[in-house]
């Protein structure tokens, strides 16, 4: 458990690895805050809620200060999903009777330019590609559908899921297109809406998705409690990680600083190593409510959450990184070959005493003391991920990952 020291001056808290930079309200009903993100350059924080009516409204990052709030019109209902391209051109979202929002961002002032109807009875999800020409959505009927943003021509549209689509994202080089649905499956798609792989394992609702920045691995969060790792090169799974004892709202990624941050039902916000799945550190959410979805500032730097009460909180990570990573040191152990069929050769300078093998579930399966030659055969080992913890003769411990094919 973090120590917490709550100063009675204003609103601040200040946590263990983290600060409460400001909080404003996204919603004058308090309608849940069901996305937020930055703009490019971190300038800008976005949020967008529930219904009736939703505001869209975007924040000074810095101070938290208003600068934009657009009551969407009464025809329309919740807005499930936004974001804002790259280029900064454009600021897109999601409603949930199937409308897409096009506003003009490159303006002082965003200005409503279009609205694409996805002939949907529903829509749950969005992303924008990093070349900022498309839009990805994900809706009722198991629709999943690519417009160009330019002029809401619809590239295609597939029946991807057996019902909701519930999360979806595009690759760093939009080559590739994750959805993941109230199936409880996720999908990998081409840019041309050609099924790659099925992935299958969770047990309930995907609620996000996020590729690393190679495109080799996604990681997925559900309701199932559960965060997951999959490899991209051939679609199995690497690792899961069960992360609290209630539903995972959302999850972020950021590359740079090599962490995922989860938001759950439980109020807590956790941060996890992206290789390791080790727990780098944890904080609940301020105020005491339920944060509903997340997202990382480009820099890294910062936080900002949206939460069931309509608030949108952003944090300093300032002091959050590599903090369990002294004792757990992935980066100086390598297995030589990975992916392997059975045996390998465990690459380091260090001096190893033993060894202990865990399957994706974080169960023991295998202990043993260090062999001299550094060969390990683990063939009679089902095919997939696991992880190995290696000690020296000081106690320290050390992590790495192995692929059985």
């Amino acid at each position: 458990m973090i120590s917490l020291l709550i100063l009675l001056t204003g609103s601040f808290i200040k946590m263990s690895g983290q600060n409460l930079l400001w909080t404003a309200l996204a919603n004058p009903d308090s309608l849940q805050v069901n996305a937020v993100g930055f703009s490019s350059g971190d300038q800008q924080v976005l949020s967008a809620t529930n219904c009736h009516p939703a505001h869209i409204r975007l924040w000074n990052s810095s101070n938290g200060n208003l600068h934009w709030d657009y009551e969407v019109p009464n025809n329309l209902m919740c807005m499930m999903g936004a974001g804002i391209s790259n280029d900064s051109k454009y600021l897109l979202a999601v409603e949930e009777m199937g409308n897409i929002l096009v506003f003009d961002h490159s303006q002082a002032m965003p200005d409503s330019i279009n609205l694409i109807n996805m002939g949907t009875t529903y829509a749950f999800s969005m992303d924008i590609s990093n070349h900022s020409q498309k839009v990805v959505v994900g809706g009722s009927g198991g629709q999943l559908q690519v417009y160009r943003i330019a002029d809401g021509l619809q590239i295609f549209s597939i029946s991807a899921h057996t019902s909701w689509v519930t999360a979806v994202q595009y690759s760093n080089n939009s080559s590739r297109i994750a959805s993941g649905g109230n199936d409880n499956k996720i999908k990998i798609w081409d840019s041309t809406g050609m099924l790659i792989y099925t992935l299958n394992g969770h047990t309930d609702d995907i609620t996000s998705l996020r590729f690393s920045e190679s495109g080799d691995t996604l990681w997925s969060a559900s309701r199932d409690n559960t965060l997951r790792m999959w490899n991209m090169l051939n679609g199995s799974l690497i690792q899961s990680l069960v992360v609290s004892n209630a539903d995972i709202h959302a999850m972020d990624y950021h590359s740079s600083k090599k962490c995922l941050v989860t938001v759950s039902q439980d109020q807590w916000i956790r941060f996890i190593h992206p290789e390791t799945f080790v727990r780098i550190d944890s904080f609940q959410q301020a105020h005491q409510t339920v944060p509903l979805s997340v997202s990382f500032s480009q820099s890294g730097s910062y936080l900002v959450t949206g939460t069931l009460n309509g608030l949108v909180t952003k944090y300093s990570l300032l002091n959050l990184t590599n903090v369990n990573e002294n004792n757990l040191q992935s980066s100086m152990v390598h297995c030589i070959p990975n992916p392997s069929f059975g045996q390998f050769q465990i690459s380091s300078s260090i001096d190893f005493k033993a060894y202990i093998v865990m399957d994706m579930q974080g169960r023991v399966i295998a202990q043993n003391d260090f062999p001299k030659d550094g060969q390990i055969d683990l063939s009679q080992l089902p095919k997939g991920g696991y992880t190995i913890k290696l000690s020296d003769n000081g106690g320290n411990q050390y992590l790495t990952k192995i692929l059985l094919q």
